[in-house]
């Protein structure tokens, strides 16, 4: 790449006069860092940012004097020049002449599947040498690549990378809390232990993370682990209790929200602070209906009372009874439903069940197929 060298030294001149000297240290290299090319996966705007945290993270070292983007493109302004269009080294070293610094840093930017690679370099402007170069791979969301810079700019500098940002490659940490009830932890249905847990070293990526505990019900969400960043994950479990259903007489059908369940005798796991309408129907008898709200385990009979045409239905039985041809005086002993039937001499007794009310029960949570209420 040629110019006009009479337009070099003016912009060579130019470039001196604006450098603060105040603001640059004197025994310090002069460098500048060409915008990351991408190589697939990355938008020209997305390259763009990285490189202006990396020259940011590059100041911070306080290992060079680093040129501003703004006087960059000042200059190169003046002779139409773009650095987009600026891959080579050869280009490098030229942009380098023209912007009168000692060294040079380009990069490129691919991804390989769901692995982003970052390849960056060193150039001295008066070797054309490559003195040297660095690359990490990454593997997760794009803007974690942003928090990859700083490590990076230490790294190329030489400096000790920060104990909080030196992580084994796409690593993250993850932190679970379940209140006072401790709970077995498991992600991807593999168990790595028991909460509270802090654990570190968990390759990048989404994961389904599951808190088991006897007595409560299964917690399952998802979380993602982004490299350098611990997922806190703060939830509280639903504890279970146990409800259990009888009828008199039994066999009747339970129904919870007008949805048809089981039949009595019935053992149900409900979650704790549930609460629904539990109905129970049985032909001939009167329907029992109560609200319940789930705090503790339940034990729930209902009594059931027959409908009185039935009870009448029954009377006029006991009545033809008494005046069909029989032996004087003989008893006949019929069982009905919750209630007995004494039939003979003169008159008949019909023995019920009171079916004397309930007090006003409290439970909690139906697992499927009713769900929460």
């Amino acid at each position: 790449m040629w110019f006009n060298t009479g337009r070099i030294l003016v912009l060579y001149f130019l470039l001196l006069c604006c450098l603060n000297p105040a603001a640059y240290g004197q025994n310090k290299i002069n460098i500048a860092v060409l915008d990351f090319t991408s190589e697939g996966g990355l938008t020209e705007s997305e390259a763009s940012t990285l490189t202006n945290r990396f020259r940011s993270m590059l100041v911070k070292t306080r290992t060079y004097n680093v040129l501003e983007r703004g006087r960059m493109e000042e200059v190169l302004g003046e002779i139409g020049f773009q650095m987009s269009g600026c891959t080579s080294t050869e280009c490098a070293v030229e942009v380098g002449k023209i912007l009168n610094v000692q060294q040079m840093i380009s990069g490129t930017i691919g991804k390989l599947g769901s692995t982003y690679t970052v390849d960056i370099s060193i150039i001295d402007v008066g070797t054309a040498r490559i003195i040297k170069t660095l690359y990490e791979d990454y593997k997760g969301e794009i803007d974690g690549l942003l928090a990859l810079m700083e490590p990076i700019s230490q790294r190329l500098t030489g400096q000790q990378v920060k104990e909080e940002v030196m992580v084994t490659k796409d690593e993250g940490g993850l932190k679970v809390i379940s209140g006072r009830v401790k709970a077995d932890v498991y992600l991807n249905n593999e168990k790595i232990g028991q909460t509270p847990l802090e654990k570190s070293g968990i390759r990048s990526g989404e994961y389904e993370i599951k808190l088991k505990a006897d007595g409560y019900a299964d917690l399952v969400d998802k979380i993602t682990i982004r490299r350098g960043t611990t997922v806190e994950f703060r939830k509280e479990l639903e504890k279970f209790f146990t409800l259990n259903i009888t009828s008199q007489p039994s066999g009747a059908r339970v129904y919870i929200n007008n949805q048809y369940l089981a039949q009595t005798p019935k053992k149900q796991r409900v979650k704790e602070g549930m609460a629904f309408k539990l109905k129970i129907t049985k032909e001939n008898y009167q329907d029992w209906e109560r609200d319940v709200t789930v705090q503790k385990d339940l034990d729930i009979t209902a009594r059931l009372k027959l409908l009185e045409a039935y009870q009448k239905q029954l009377a006029e039985k006991t009545t033809s009874t008494q005046k069909a041809p029989g032996k004087k005086g003989s008893k006949k002993w019929l069982w009905i439903g919750g209630g007995t039937i004494v039939v003979g001499g003169a008159a008949a007794a019909i023995l019920l069940s009171g079916g004397g009310d309930d007090t006003k029960t409290t439970a909690s949570g139906f697992p499927e197929p009713f769900g929460r209420p």
